[in-house]
């Protein structure tokens, strides 16, 4: 068994790679990340400079897996897919307003000022706790 320990690539260069596996094509897995083509291609380069192994065979018309590419791709995609789930799930959170929204006032202007809006207000924001003492 082997007990080397094995440095991680970096995130964006797994995220190139699986790009350019998908796509087949430098161009389109450019504009899908949103990065020029040689930005994606220097990234794949340094992936399989990181691991030691060509992942991608390249001719002049086309861009095809390696076996090992392959391989990688199979795992990546899977998890990398989790990832992207995971982030989107909580970047959804910041949107919403929650919590416990403590207000003390006068019975007066709680009764007055506060009860019109409150319906509304709960309504709108359903996961605030509303406490009016």
């Amino acid at each position: 068994m082997n007990n080397a320990v094995v440095s991680t690539p970096e995130l964006n260069h797994l995220r190139a790679f699986v790009a350019v596996a998908q796509q087949r094509n430098y161009r389109r897995a450019a504009q899908q990340l949103g990065l020029s083509p040689s930005a994606v291609s220097q990234a794949v380069r340094r992936l399989e400079s990181h691991l030691g192994v060509p992942l991608l065979a390249r001719s002049t018309r086309s861009v095809s897996l390696t076996q090992t590419g392959s391989r990688l791709y199979e795992q990546l995609s899977v998890h990398l897919n989790g990832l992207n789930a995971a982030l989107q799930q909580v970047a959804g959170l910041s949107d919403q307003v929650s919590g416990t929204l403590k207000l003390n006032m006068p019975r007066s202007a709680a009764c007055l000022l506060m009860q019109p809006m409150v319906a509304a207000f709960l309504a709108a924001y359903p996961q605030v706790q509303l406490e009016i003492v």
